[in-house]
């Protein structure tokens, strides 16, 4: 049985992966990203998921200020292969980042269509609002939160 494995995210690892055409449109093309990903290790955190002897994916978190944490998934073509130890290993990373480090507020952002509306629910977060036209090829995404009541 093929476990999905964790590694710590090297930049190299981006120049290797397959990504979607979704994410080469989009955030690929940011300025910098892999300095931006490689400076999470002081702010947040980023991974390299593997699964079959394939990179499925990179996720983590970035803490923008205290008590609050934007969480990412930047998935690759294999994701497909890999979606439910994913979607478990994200819905427990997600679990555990919040009693960790006591956020009261993590949020994420997705397209905007049934599949990632129906994954985001799954993963615990709720829909907060469209962000029409949020990216480069202007197409909607959803922001979500979790939201953390620690009193």
């Amino acid at each position: 049985m093929t476990k999905l494995k964790q590694v710590l995210f090297q930049p190299q690892h981006i120049e290797i992966a397959e990504v979607r055409s979704l994410e080469k449109d989009g955030i690929l093309n940011v300025p910098d990203l892999v300095a931006r990903l490689t400076a999470l290790e002081k702010i947040g955190d980023a991974t390299t998921l593997i699964f079959d002897g394939r990179i499925v994916g990179f996720t983590g978190y970035l803490e923008m200020w205290p008590g609050v944490c934007e969480v990412w998934l930047i998935p690759t073509v294999y994701i497909r292969t890999a979606i439910r130890p994913v979607s478990v290993l994200l819905r427990r990373y997600v679990e555990s980042l919040a009693d960790t480090f006591k956020f009261h507020r993590m949020q994420t952002i997705a397209p905007n269509d049934e599949l990632h509306n129906r994954w985001m629910k799954w993963l615990g977060f709720k829909e907060e609002g469209l962000l029409e036209q949020y990216s480069q090829s202007k197409q909607d995404y959803q922001q979500w939160a979790r939201i953390y009541r620690w009193d």
